[in-house]
């Protein structure tokens, strides 16, 4: 939680200094150069295909943890799953806020009861008890680097709460004017309700006992670990507290598989924005110093050799500090010819025309051939 209030904050000084929607991508670029901008963007993008693996994986397992009869077809349902996001998202991005808007609210409202009401009946004397309670996880002979390694491994796994935070601080421009304030609004109002529920969930599940192990035949007292699927946390959560398969459990695991499936709408939201950015930075090249060289002596000569001096004869020159004319006539009302006469302020080419005032817009006949 202090890591996820350590994140908030930092992605809110973010959206003020860059409200462009850069994200980590702008402010690596800007602050540390284009080459650690561009491995930014990179980790950013593989973020976005994992973001979309795992949340798509997840809401599919609270989905057999409601129906375990689909735990054969959980790969083919993840894919499908996955193909309809995609749909969704060609629908436009206002559509398909509109529609998951509805999944978010009912997500918060399912899960702030189930906790409240878990904690009303710990208060009252009628502890909640999950099915897992009984059951133990088995350990493993670990030295301490295998220790030091599955520590490191619990605090990356619980990292994947902080999924999804950057993604407000990418897509600023896409909120209502104050763009700064409305999405600092909004990245305080996700980061608290995510403090508030994940607080409520890790009490809650202290309380009921629920263990829940990687590999489901690692719990001891779990008999049919081979043909039965785990249920997910939320699922052992609500039903302890609301009673197996009653209405309010399947309210729950709808709300929990929708939400997570529509998590990786992040993903479908936020690739793109890096995508395009990233390769645009990483091929734009700084001019070479003999390019730099010419486009000075361009401009160094063209007081020297003005275009009309070739205008007398009816032709121009192939480029401003060339000396080769071509034989095609001296446009007056072009933009070199117009070039010529702010730079020269003198008369016009062989159309017989001199401007009333240097570099004025105004034209009158003048003998043919004056130069």
């Amino acid at each position: 939680m202090l890591l996820l209030v350590v994140v908030v904050a930092s992605y809110r000084q973010l959206i003020k200094a860059y409200p462009s929607g850069g994200g980590d991508y702008e402010v690596a670029s800007k602050n540390l150069g284009e080459h650690a901008g561009v491995v930014v963007a990179a980790a950013l993008l593989v973020d976005y295909v994992l973001t979309v693996a795992v949340s798509v994986a997840s809401g599919v397992d609270n989905i057999i943890s409601a129906i375990p009869a689909l735990n054969p077809w959980r790969v083919e349902l993840a894919v499908g799953f996955v193909v309809l996001l995609a749909a969704i998202n060609l629908r436009g991005v206002r559509e398909a806020s509109k529609a998951f808007a509805v999944p978010t609210y009912l997500f918060i409202g399912s899960i702030g009861v189930m906790v409240v009401t878990a904690l009303i009946r710990t208060a009252l004397g009628d502890v909640p008890v999950a099915e897992s309670a009984g059951w133990t996880v088995e350990g493993e002979q670990l030295t301490q680097a295998a220790f030091i390694l599955l520590i490191l491994r619990a605090f990356a796994s619980g990292c994947a709460a902080l999924t999804g935070v950057e993604a407000i601080s990418n897509g600023v421009p896409a909120f209502r004017r104050p763009k700064v304030t409305n999405a600092q609004r909004t990245l305080v109002a996700m980061g608290s309700i995510a403090i508030l529920l994940f607080s409520g969930l890790t009490a809650v599940a202290l309380i009921t006992g629920v263990h829940y192990a990687e590999h489901a035949c690692d719990l001891i007292g779990f008999t049919d670990c081979a043909s039965e699927p785990q249920r997910s946390l939320i699922a052992q959560i609500a039903s302890a507290t609301f009673g197996n398969n009653t209405v309010l459990f399947f309210i729950v695991q709808a709300a929990t598989a929708a939400v997570l499936l529509l998590a990786a709408n992040t993903a479908f939201n936020g690739f793109p924005c890096s995508a395009r950015c990233s390769p645009r930075t990483a091929t734009r090249r700084r001019p070479s110093r003999r390019a730099a060289t010419v486009s000075s002596s361009r401009t160094a000569c063209s007081p020297s050799r003005p275009w009309r001096s070739c205008c007398s004869s009816g032709r121009r020159r192939t480029s401003r500090c060339s000396s080769s004319c071509t034989s095609s006539a001296c446009s007056s009302r072009s933009r070199s010819g117009r070039s010529a006469w702010c730079s020269t302020g003198s008369v016009g080419c062989a159309t017989g025309r001199n401007r009333r005032k240097p570099c004025g817009a105004a034209w009158r006949s003048t003998p043919s051939g004056r130069s």
